[in-house]
């Protein structure tokens, strides 16, 4: 089941996704760039340090990404915006996240980036919203993963 651009801006305080779970979005208590769940962030541009090994769902440990796919979208890797509703999100961008599926069509309504069109990013595993997909007929697509989502791998690949 899909979640609709209204649905998702419908859910107080988090996002349902397809019927799962309900996860609550950035909180102002959890710990900010330079020290979230043991990413180490480069104090320039706050992406993660490059290394071998995927970066896991925070809920199921499912791989989502890899450290090497991250990418600089209007000159930075981390962002931070809030939605309609108010809820804050730092996101970090990926050119890839294999262990990521979209979810809805996509919306240019309430775009974070210009030009772009989003659905959301759901964990392959426990179905856990890790973030957006942005897709532009122009300038092709990236994830926008929410940073505090991701773990270091620790399992070794």
């Amino acid at each position: 089941m899909a979640c609709s651009p209204e649905r998702v801006m419908a859910v107080p305080g988090g996002i349902e996704t397809a019927g799962f779970h309900r996860i609550e979005a950035f909180r102002m208590d959890r710990p900010r760039i330079g020290t979230f769940k043991g990413l180490p962030m480069r104090e320039t541009d706050g992406a993660v340090e490059e290394g071998e090994g995927w970066l896991r769902c925070i809920h199921c440990g499912g791989r989502i990404a890899k450290a090497a796919d991250q990418i600089s979208v209007n000159g930075r890797f981390a962002h931070v915006f809030n939605n309609p509703s108010g809820y804050v999100y730092e996101i970090g961008c990926f050119a890839a996240a294999e262990g990521c599926v979209n979810a809805g069509a996509p919306t240019p309504a309430f775009t974070w980036f210009a030009g772009f069109s989003w659905c959301l990013a759901l964990c392959g595993n426990c179905r856990g919203h890790m973030g957006w997909h942005f897709r532009s007929d122009k300038s092709g697509s990236f994830y926008g993963l929410i940073l505090v989502n991701l773990t270091r791998d620790s399992r070794g690949g």
